[in-house]
């Protein structure tokens, strides 16, 4: 069987599973849109050269042009080639959650630009598209035309009984699922939304709802995307009386979705976003023989390299990390330490205990920063999501020299590790809280969500006393360093060793040769350590080291053997 072959029996097996005896005439509609869908060019290579930007659509502003084509200056003139893709947020018009409450999925907001700057971008950096297909927006052409009766939109949008049994829905907020609105003709209708009121969630038991989900995919590849995000996909398909997550029906979507792209191009890389405990993500990558999600986020990496740079202890990072498997050679994991959301405290329930998550929480409010809370099925409230900028959560009690120490040696974990990395926009700056924008909205993720003017930013990276050079200056060192060697391919194997515990100790090996070993200090002090027996030398100038090093507070170690 050709994979294209495997593909669409995937797809046909998950269109009998949802639809039973439709799934043919859905499939003949599917068909039509894959065959007008082509993938504009090759798709890049992901290496160890790779390394990801996440940014909003507008993240840097000019008076003389649209903010995608900024970000695309932003790009060419200060960040390449180290940065070598981008994630963009939603582009689309949008109502409410920076961008996640979409109102009409067939447009890119004027605002930001056109699809022709999407094209554009895509031609010139490798480009993730982020797809919202839980839920739309309740001032949304789609919920308009449910609430005015429109055949089009029937049954788009989830219905839900204002006293069904929702005890054991997993919650990502405190608000209430179920929302009451009004149809054009004056009846009254109540619909699930799981992230807010103006979030209002699709009905994905109306085939019609998945071919439109698949039109925004296959639209967001024939204008160049080379990886598509899907958004809180661990929520689409609900059902009464359940959690509502992870149900099979949300996982058989997941394989059809990465079915259609197998047929378009099956390098364009399909990746899900669920916030949840490491078991529960990694499902994601479908069972075996199964193709879902060919990356997931490393969602417990966050919380635990903040913990351990607080602790002053790596032992419960390393052990998690020791815990990894890599089993399928279709897979790979995407490591960042902050994003446009929060740092999320679920994905560390069972790795570290409560006192620590406090301390967590504590730290993000001595900060200045937010901490979300979430409601459990007890009627309870508890922290779910730490807010503010990361630079700002590691300079709490600390000079800014010190922070930016910290700053910097924690970057060094997560491009260290296996899997490909991400750096979120104001991680590369070393941007503070944006107070002035939370007291404005009262939302905690605006915190780290302020945007840039290209001009100002632009004298900021090239000012080596300004803190946005100092901090891109070693990062991209870092990045350089990575890029250098092929042991830090995606693919390249990892071993965590042994190591006093405020040491966090990854050793890389190339599957074409070549090893690597990269040293985190992630406590306030020096400490020594013993090198793996052969000769080391720096990755960052070839200086021969050992057989042991001193490593000072907050500092790391980028070494290659050199007698291999």
């Amino acid at each position: 069987m050709t994979a294209v072959d495997a593909a669409r029996a995937t797809r046909r097996r998950v269109l009998t599973l949802l639809y039973g005896e439709r799934a043919e005439e859905v499939d003949d509609e599917v068909q039509r849109r894959i065959d007008a869908t082509t993938a504009p060019r090759p798709v890049s290579c992901w290496d160890e050269r790779a390394a990801w930007m996440i940014s909003y659509p507008n993240q840097f502003r000019s008076s003389d042009e649209s903010p995608l084509r900024t970000l695309r200056r932003a790009l060419t003139e200060h960040l390449q080639p180290e940065i070598t893709g981008v994630h963009v947020l939603p582009f689309h018009p949008w109502s409410s959650d920076g961008g996640f409450s979409v109102t009409s999925f067939a447009d890119v907001d004027p605002a930001h630009g056109t699809w022709e700057d999407i094209a554009e971008l895509a031609a010139t950096t490798d480009l993730m598209a982020d797809a919202v297909i839980n839920h739309a927006s309740a001032q949304g052409d789609w919920f308009r035309g449910f609430l005015a009766g429109d055949p089009a939109f029937g049954g788009f949008f989830r219905e839900v009984d204002a006293d069904a049994d929702l005890t054991d829905v997993v919650r990502p907020r405190s608000t209430p699922i179920p929302a009451e609105f009004t149809r054009d003709d004056g009846t009254p209708v109540t619909v699930w939304t799981t992230f807010s009121r103006d979030q209002i969630d699709l009905d994905y038991r109306n085939p019609a709802v998945l071919l439109a989900a698949t039109d925004v995919v296959l639209s967001y590849v024939a204008a160049g995307a080379r990886a598509i995000r899907l958004d809180a996909v661990a929520f689409v398909w609900k059902q009464e009386g359940t959690s509502s997550i992870h149900l099979p029906e949300t996982h058989a979507i997941v394989q059809f979705l990465r079915a259609c792209l197998d047929e378009v191009d099956p390098h364009i890389a399909l990746i899900t976003e669920t916030n949840v405990p490491h078991g529960e993500n990694i499902s994601y990558f479908g069972p075996p023989g199964v193709r879902e999600a060919q990356a997931v986020y490393q969602f417990p990496l966050p919380p635990l390299t903040l913990h351990s740079f607080l602790s002053g202890s790596a032992v419960a990072l390393r052990d998690w990390a020791r815990s990894l498997t890599f089993d399928r050679d279709d897979t790979t994991f995407l490591n960042f330490l902050a994003s446009h959301d929060g740092v999320g405290l679920r994905p560390v329930e069972g790795l570290l205990g409560a006192a620590d998550r406090q301390r967590l929480e504590d730290t993000c409010a001595r900060a200045g920063g937010v901490v979300n809370r979430r409601r459990l099925p007890d009627g309870t409230e508890a922290g779910y999501e730490l807010t503010g900028t990361w630079f700002s959560m590691l300079a709490a009690d600390h000079s800014d020299e010190e922070a930016l120490e910290r700053h910097v040696a924690s970057h060094a974990i997560p491009l260290a590790l296996r899997g490909l990395p991400l750096l979120y926009v104001h991680s590369l700056t070393a941007s503070s809280n944006d107070r002035d924008a939370y007291l404005a909205s009262g939302q905690g993720r605006d915190l780290n969500r302020a945007t840039f003017d290209i001009d100002q930013i632009g004298r900021a990276l090239t000012d080596p006393s300004a803190r946005a050079s100092r901090t891109w200056s070693r990062l991209r060192t870092l990045l350089r360093s990575r890029a250098s060697s092929p042991a830090f391919h995606p693919d390249a194997e990892q071993l965590l060793l042994d190591a006093p515990d405020e040491l966090f100790v990854v050793q890389r090996t190339g599957r074409g040769g070549g090893e690597a070993l990269v040293v985190v200090n992630v406590s306030g002090r020096q400490v020594s350590y013993d090198l793996p027996g052969g000769t080391w030398e720096q990755i960052d100038g070839g200086q021969v080291v050992g057989p042991s090093i001193d490593l000072p507070r907050w500092h790391h170690a980028w070494l290659r053997r050199a007698d291999r």
